[in-house]
Parts: structure tokens; C-alpha cells; sequence
């Protein structure tokens, strides 16, 4: 094969060991000059092409062909086949050309031709731009034809899918539901505009396009769209606005629109802005409703505020205040610094009392409620006053006819309230005191008539009984000597147990620490005995101070001031800080109520209940502390809670922890004065710490209970009147 030496690739090798002996060509050698001068320049050239020769039209193509015939099928079986089988798929359309020149027809160029294909095991379809040229011999006689070939599929299809997203483009650009126009940036002039921006403007498209701005719509003179779209051309930046009001011509009046509008520059290839689109949204409807709303509100806001009442408006369930005219702020004492906030935040001494629960439930049910010289706490100038008020609850719908507020209208009607009472007061006194004398005269009358008849026999008696009463004053004077004696002694006990008993605790706690430290090798097992010491002389302390502690907690103490729970349980997480933070323990405490109290008991009821829920807790498991306050009624009271004092209403302070709990039979047994339910090897303490806690809630006019189930942990619930 040396008729191809010179040339590389796997077309020049496969035509070198082709077996041609086998084939009408026979072998190179015998080919002719011309055919062996086509296949050297085939082979040379870096364009595709494909050679038929012959009256077989034997298939010859070049290394720049082959990617087209794909990696499965016609290579490299086509190379040496006839036309007809190499190309049968194609051969209905090729194959009658192909026949016509070698007849000594004229050469063919087709752009973009689409012709069936196999490749790559499938049949499929491919596009070529493509010329077959006639090869003639020597004399003159056409023995093949040349193939010059470039495969377009790749570009049509693109060509195709641009065309077709072109086209889709445009349907969007018409069936818009927005209005859309592209305007020049020489004179925006209008270039397209669909038949949305036509109704906008009020004109139908073909009336824009052609036109400038100001041409097509001369209304918009003035009004700042076409210094607008200047900019835009200006800066190369977009601009986007809401709600912009536009004037137009619609139906041969001028009409005011709103739009949402959008102008976007069109960048050319050159880096230059070619245009503007502009993308413009009708939100006529929505801007006049909203207004429409606004002035809906503006006339409520100054109804409101004018009310002849006290008169404001709470909004969402958190009450919201939203509203108030001047006479329910004054009323409030707060001044305008309420407004915006919700009213358990902007009046906060509410909490105690039933008003937010009421708006609640109307908030829920829709129900309005009225109310008639009703009771109201408030806290003016940081002092708590008592205020009555007929007022009336009435809940607000929106056009769904769902709740979204509740107008509260008032009448101070304190003067009159305490008026009523003082004259109804008078009046008891009156009817009491003419009641008392007149049973008293009648009463007198006949005690005078009895007294003188039974006067003569009273004095011999009186003789008689007056050794029996000279005893008996005598008895109730040494009682009263005794009474005093015993008040003594315990004012003597306290002084001894707080001066007289720890002095002596103290020098045995210092010598014991001395002897432990400079004598601790010489004592040797000694030194055991001596920290036992130490240990039962520490807790001794603990206990003698627990007894004061108790025995000064008096029910004469005074319990008359407002107290805030929130504080006083920030001093005792303070005082536990250490023992909280060496615990792991966690803290959830919601807002608690102020009430009327004495803090020092107070705090030291919380902080025995907050110290034994850290104390007892369960091994390796940090503790969680959580306390929580609820509003009752005393009628809905649980039956085993019997209050030291009588009220409408009760606070119930709920203290729950995750410790180790307790049986429930033990719960009467714990608020005893040293009554211990663990081994003081595994808890430390006096067993004083819950008595405390009983006599502070009696102190305080209430009660405590506990409920526990052992490795549940434990819930002490406090209740005190509201």
C-alpha cells in the first residue's frame, strides 16, 4: 500500500489494510490515477468528505467525516460498501441525485438538508449543508461523485429551540396579564406593547407602537415618566416603584390609575442601552380599597377619640392597644406611652384581677359583656387606688366576620359608688341603732320591774357570792402573772439559743479545728472522732437557727404591703446562685402576681421550697425547677385546702421540681416541725424548713399542700388570697 505512505490517522490505516482484492477496485495498484489522486487528497483534507466511485459507487470518507457516522453501525462498515447499502436510509433521498450526476448532471448544494440516519445503534435524524460534484476522468467520463459535507444538526436544533422560545416569548409578551412595552432610547419611541399596557393606557397597541412617549400619550405630559425613563437610559440601572399614580385618557376622560411599574434597560452587544421594557401592574383596585379603608379607620380613630366617654380600642388577642382618646389615658394614669402596647404590659397591676380573662373569653365567644359600677385597682403616681366604672366590652368583626379588636367604653363612677356606700352605710347605722333602742327601752322596762322585785333577795345573795368572786379574781390574777412569766421565759429562750447556745458551739467548732489541724498526726484514729464532732456541732447550729427562725415568725407580724412575687424570687435564686450553678439546675419561672404581704416571710417560704427541690434531687440528673401562678376562685378551691382566711379569690403558686418525690401518704407528715422523710446521711437538714413554709402561708391567710410520687419528683402549691 504504498500508494498512501505518507499520511497518519485511522481513516489513511483502514484504507492501507483494507482487503480492496475483494471488492470490484481490486487492488490500489491497479486503480486509476484519478481515483488514487482523490483518495491522497481525501485523505489530506481537514474538511469532511465522502467519495462514491465508480458504477458501484464504492464509499471512500476521510478522518473529518467519521465522528458523524457515530460509534455503532456504519463505521467502519461503510468504508468499501456501495452507496446504496452504506447509505440505504438515507439512499431514497441522496440516492436519485447521486444517479442523475453520474449521468453527467450538473453538481448539487443543499443548506440544512434533513436526512435520516443511522448511528450509534439507533435510527435518528441529522441535518447537513452539503455538495455532490461530479469527478471526471481523463476522458472526460464522470467515474464518481465527491461529497463535501458539514453537519448542522447541533446549530439547527438550537436555531430551532431559540425560534420556539422566541415564539413562546411573544405569546407571554401578548397574554400577559401585566402591561408591557419596550420603548427606543431615540425619542422612546414605543417598539412593542401588548394589549395589557394598551388597556392601561387606554389605547389599543397599534395606537402606541411607532409613536414617542408623549406623542401616543400627551396626558402624561408633566407628570414625570418620561424624566424617569431618561434616567434610567442615564444611569443603566433599573428603577422599580409601588403604587405610582398615573393620569390617563380612558373613554375620552382623564383618569387617575395606580401601577406598580418596573423599567428595565435593554443592554445591547455594544454595551449600550437599546431600549427600555417596561413592566407595569395595576393595583388601582387594592390602593383605593386600602384607602377607602384608611378612611374608614381615620373616622373610627376620631370617633374614638372624641367619644364624650372614656372610650379605646385593644387589638388581637394579646390586646393590643391601638386606640385611646384623652379620658381613658387620664383615667390610666399612663399617658400616651400605653399606645401600641398590650394592656397586661401597659398596665400590669391587671393581672390580678379578672378584667384580662374577660377580654379573653369575649376575644374567644364574640359575646359582648357589660358591667356596672365594678371594681378596678389601678396604680396612679406608683400608688394602688380603687376605682369603680360602668363599662361595656364590645367585640369588633372584619368583613370575614372574624373578631379582630374589642372597644371598651367607661364611666367613672367612683364619687357616686363611694356616695351610695357612705348613705347606704348611714342608713344600716340608723336602722341598727333605732332597732338597738328600741329593744333596748323595752328591754330596760321590763328588767327594771323584774331587777325591783328580785332587788331584796339579790342583796342576801350578793353577801353570799362576794368571797366566791374575791377567789375568783384572785385566780385570773395569778393566770395573767403565769401568762407573763411564760412570754419571759420564751424572750429568755430566744436570747439563750441565739447568744448563750451558739458561744458555746462556736469555741467547740474553733478548738476542733485547731485540734484537727495542729494535732491531727498525733491523734491518729482520734482524728475521726473529732470531725464527727465537728459535723453533729455544724448541724446543732443549723438546727438552733432554724428554731429562731420559726419561733419569730409571729402572726402579729405585719403582712399589709405590696409585695411582688417576681422579686421576691429574683433575691432568692440570687441567695442560691451557688448551689444553682453547682447543680446544673434550670430555672423556668413565669410572671408571678404582686400581693399584700410581708417579703421577709415570704422570701423565706420561697426559698425553703426552692432549696429542697435542689436539695432532693435525683443522682446525675440536673434539676429542673419550674414555678407558675394561677388565679382561682374560692369556690374552686380543691377540698383538702382550708385557707386561715376567707377571700373571693386565691393565688395558687405551683413549686415542681424533678427530684426524687415523696409518697403521697407522707404529705401531712411533712409540714411537721422536725419530721424527716430521709436519712440525714443522705440529705442534710433539721426538718424545719417545710413547718416554716406552713406558718408563712397561715401568717399570710392561706394555705400549702404537696403532691409526690416517689423518682416523679414533687409539686408544693401555695395558695394566698388575692
Amino acid at each position: 500500500m504504498r500508494s498512501f505512505p505518507a499520511f497518519k490517522g485511522e481513516m489513511a490505516e483502514l484504507i492501507r489494510t483494507y482487503n480492496w482484492s475483494e471488492t470490484p477496485l481490486h487492488t490500489p495498484d491497479q486503480w486509476p490515477v484519478s481515483l488514487r489522486t482523490l483518495v491522497n487528497m481525501l485523505l489530506a483534507s481537514r474538511f469532511p468528505m465522502l467519495l462514491f466511485w465508480g458504477p458501484e459507487l464504492i464509499t471512500f470518507y476521510n478522518d473529518a467525516f467519521r465522528p458523524s457516522l457515530g460509534d455503532q453501525g456504519k463505521h467502519p462498515s461503510s468504508l468499501g460498501q456501495r452507496g446504496e447499502e452504506s447509505w440505504a436510509e438515507s439512499w431514497p433521498v441522496i440516492g436519485p441525485m447521486i444517479y442523475r450526476i453520474m449521468a453527467g448532471g450538473e453538481a448539487v448544494w443543499f443548506e440544512d438538508q434533513k436526512l435520516p440516519l443511522y448511528r450509534d445503534g439507533r435510527m435518528d435524524f441529522a441535518y447537513w449543508t452539503y455538495s455532490f460534484s461530479p469527478v471526471i476522468n481523463e476522458a472526460g467520463t464522470v467515474n464518481g461523485v465527491l461529497v463535501t459535507c458539514s453537519e448542522t444538526t447541533a446549530a439547527v436544533l438550537s436555531r430551532q429551540a431559540l425560534l420556539e422560545s422566541q415564539q413562546q416569548t411573544m405569546a407571554l409578551f401578548e397574554e400577559s396579564p401585566v402591561g408591557i412595552a419596550i420603548v427606543d432610547t431615540e425619542g422612546l419611541v414605543f417598539r412593542m406593547a401588548n394589549a395589557f399596557y394598551g388597556e392601561l393606557a387606554g389605547r389599543h397597541p397599534d395606537q402606541l407602537i411607532g409613536r414617542s412617549l408623549l406623542e401616543a400619550l400627551p396626558e402624561l405630559q408633566g407628570q414625570g415618566f418620561d424624566l424617569l425613563l431618561n434616567q434610567v437610559i442615564t444611569s443603566r440601572k433599573p428603577y422599580i416603584a409601588y403604587e405610582v399614580a398615573a393620569e390617563v385618557m380612558r373613554q375620552g376622560r382623564l383618569e387617575t390609575i395606580y401601577v406598580d411599574l418596573t423599567y428595565q434597560p435593554q443592554i445591547g452587544t455594544d454595551g449600550q442601552v437599546s431600549g427600555i421594557l417596561m413592566v407595569c401592574s395595576d393595583v388601582s383596585k387594592q390602593v383605593f380599597a386600602r384607602q377607602k379603608t384608611e378612611e374608614s379607620e381615620a373616622r373610627f380613630r376620631s370617633l374614638i377619640e372624641e367619644a364624650p366617654v372614656a372610650t379605646c380600642l385593644f387589638v388581637g388577642r394579646e390586646l393590643r392597644i391601638e386606640v385611646a382618646n384623652k379620658r381613658i389615658l387620664d383615667i390610666w394614669g399612663k399617658g400616651e406611652a400605653v399606645l401600641g402596647k398590650p394592656l397586661a404590659e401597659a398596665l400590669p397591676e391587671l393581672l390580678n384581677q379578672p378584667f384580662l380573662e374577660i377580654l379573653d373569653e369575649i376575644y374567644t365567644t364574640g359575646v359582648p359583656y357589660n358591667a356596672t359600677a365594678d371594681k378596678c385597682d389601678l396604680v396612679i403616681n406608683g400608688e394602688l387606688k380603687t376605682f369603680y366604672f360602668n363599662f361595656t366590652y364590645e367585640p369588633l368583626r372584619n368583613t370575614k366576620g372574624e373578631i379582630y379588636g374589642i372597644m371598651d367604653m367607661a364611666v367613672d363612677v367612683t364619687e357616686q359608688v363611694i356616695a351610695r356606700q357612705q348613705i347606704e352605710e348611714s342608713e344600716r347605722q340608723y336602722r341598727t341603732l333605732s332597732t338597738q333602742l328600741e329593744e333596748l327601752v323595752q328591754q330596760r322596762t321590763e328588767e327594771i320591774a323584774a331587777i325591783n322585785e328580785e332587788l331584796s333577795a339579790s342583796n342576801e345573795e350578793l353577801l353570799a357570792s362576794y368571797d366566791e368572786v374575791t377567789t375568783t379574781n384572785d385566780q385570773l390574777n395569778e393566770f395573767n402573772t403565769l401568762l407573763t412569766r411564760s412570754n419571759e421565759n420564751l424572750q429568755q429562750f430566744a436570747y439563750v439559743a441565739s447568744h448563750d447556745l451558739q458561744e458555746p458551739l462556736r469555741k467547740i467548732q474553733a478548738f476542733g479545728q485547731l485540734l484537727e489541724e495542729q494535732y491531727a498526726e498525733s491523734l491518729g484514729e482520734g482524728t475521726d472522732y473529732l470531725q464527727r464532732m465537728q459535723a453533729a456541732a455544724s448541724r446543732m447550729s443549723t438546727l438552733i437557727q432554724d428554731l429562731l427562725t420559726f419561733s419569730r415568725i409571729s402572726t402579729r407580724q405585719d403582712t399589709n404591703t405590696l409585695v411582688s412575687l417576681t422579686e421576691v424570687i429574683t433575691l432568692v435564686r440570687t441567695d442560691l446562685d451557688i448551689m444553682i450553678r453547682e447543680t446544673g439546675a434550670r430555672m423556668e419561672i413565669e410572671p408571678l402576681p404582686t400581693l399584700v404581704g410581708d417579703m421577709t416571710q415570704l422570701g423565706q417560704l420561697f426559698q425553703n421550697l426552692l432549696s429542697n427541690a435542689l436539695k432532693f434531687r435525683k443522682e446525675g440528673v440536673p434539676p429542673v425547677v419550674q414555678i407558675r401562678s394561677e388565679l382561682i376562685q374560692a369556690g374552686k378551691l380543691p377540698s383538702e385546702v382550708k385557707p386561715a382566711r376567707q377571700a373571693r379569690l386565691y393565688y395558687r403558686i405551683d413549686v415542681s421540681d424533678n427530684g426524687i418525690g415523696f409518697e403521697q401518704k407522707y404529705t401531712d407528715r411533712i409540714f411537721q416541725v422536725f419530721q424527716r422523710l430521709h436519712g440525714k446521711s443522705h440529705y442534710v437538714g433539721t426538718g424545719i424548713g417545710l413547718a416554716i413554709c406552713e406558718k408563712v402561708a397561715v401568717n399570710h391567710g392561706g394555705a400549702i399542700t404537696a403532691l409526690g410520687q416517689p423518682g416523679q419528683g414533687a409539686t408544693f402549691s401555695v395558695y394566698l388570697p388575692a
